[in-house]
């Protein structure tokens, strides 16, 4: 895996980075594929990682599955 998108999941610092957008920029961009359903997150503030959701997972969420039975996110 290369240094971005790896099994780590990307970074908002990262998705900057990769766009060369700003921090609203980037915070705006990736709330809305999250609320695509495009990616998904886990964790909060700069700690936060997002993931891409694959054609499975989004026939899960397209069947009423929340996040956390769809990725096994323990509290």
């Amino acid at each position: 895996a290369g240094p971005y998108g790896n099994a780590q999941g990307l970074s908002a610092k990262d998705y900057r980075e990769i766009t060369q957008t700003s921090t609203a920029t980037a915070t705006r961009d990736l709330s809305q594929l999250v609320a695509l359903k495009a990616l998904y997150s886990q964790g909060k503030h700069k700690g936060a990682r997002y993931y891409l959701v694959t054609s499975g997972e989004h026939e899960a969420f397209e069947n009423g599955s929340d996040l956390k039975s769809i990725f096994n996110i323990k509290n």
